[in-house]
C-alpha cells in the first residue's frame, strides 16, 4: 500500500538526509540541480544513464529521472523497470520531458506507471518543490502507522 509520510519523518527514518538520485545526461542540468538540492539540504548522487543497479545499491528516497538518453526512450524503459522490481519500486521517480517534444503515449505511459512527468525547461525552484512534495511518497510496511 502507498501511503504519504512527511518529509520530516523521511528524514528522521534517513538520519536526517535524504537522497536524491539525478539520472540525467545534461550535465549543465545535473550540475545545477545538485546544487540547488545541496542548497536544501539535500543528499545527491547522480548518474549519466539509468541503471537499476545504482538504485539497488542506493536505495534513494526520490529519483529525477530524463526521458531520453542519446535519442533514446531509455528514461522510460528504465521506470517499466524500477517499477516492477520490489527492491526499488517504492522509490518515487520525477521523470523529466526531453527537449524534444515527448508524445502523448510516452507522457501516458510515464503516468500509469506513477512517475510525475516534468518540462524539460523546469526552473529549479520549482523542482525542488516537486521533490518535496513528492518526497513523503513511500511504502507502508505492515503494521507502521504514518504521519
Amino acid at each position: 500500500m502507498i501511503a504519504f509520510v512527511s518529509e520530516e519523518t523521511v528524514r528522521a527514518r534517513r538520519g536526517g538526509q535524504i537522497r536524491v538520485l539525478i539520472v540525467d545526461e545534461d550535465e549543465t542540468f545535473v550540475e545545477e540541480c545538485r546544487s540547488a538540492l545541496e542548497l536544501a539540504d539535500y543528499e545527491v548522487a547522480t548518474a549519466d544513464l539509468p541503471d537499476i543497479g545504482i538504485v539497488r545499491r542506493m536505495l534513494p528516497d526520490i529519483m529525477v529521472v530524463a526521458v531520453a538518453f542519446r535519442g533514446e526512450s531509455l528514461g522510460l524503459d528504465f521506470l517499466e523497470h524500477h517499477m516492477s522490481d520490489a527492491r526499488t519500486a517504492s522509490v518515487p521517480v520525477i521523470l523529466r520531458e526531453s527537449a524534444a517534444p515527448s508524445t502523448i503515449d510516452q507522457e501516458s505511459r510515464a503516468r500509469a506507471l506513477g512517475a510525475l512527468v516534468i518540462p524539460h525547461t523546469i526552473e529549479l525552484p520549482a523542482l525542488v518543490e516537486q521533490i518535496r512534495l513528492q518526497i513523503g511518497r513511500s511504502v507502508v510496511v505492515a503494521g507502521e502507522k504514518t504521519a
